[in-house]
């Protein structure tokens, strides 16, 4: 019995804990091949920031947290830099086009 007494006590995983892990792993999976995508797209600057906007009012509104939402953010920008600059290696593509005024 004395060893039973001396094993350390395990403790489960509280609910908040699993839920920002599987928000961060969602982020990691679908987030940075989304941002890679619409890198894809060769859009201009000034549409990939309206829709990193439109994805902060969206995590802001559901996860009632503007610091966390602007991490998110931000995570998703580092994607898509990472896919130009990946782009920009491969040759794949020249600067994005600029729409007329």
């Amino acid at each position: 019995m004395a060893a039973v007494a001396d094993a350390p006590e395990r403790r489960a995983i509280s609910g908040v804990t699993m839920g920002w892990l599987l928000l961060f792993f969602l982020v990691l999976i679908l987030g940075f091949p989304l941002m890679m995508m619409v890198a894809a797209l060769s859009l201009g600057l000034w549409l990939v920031w309206a829709i990193l906007g439109l994805v902060w009012a969206i995590f802001t509104f559901l996860l009632h947290d503007a610091a966390m939402a602007l991490l998110l953010v931000a995570v998703l920008w580092l994607g898509y830099r990472m896919g130009r600059n990946r782009q920009a290696q491969d040759g794949a593509n020249g600067p994005a086009p600029r729409l007329p005024h």
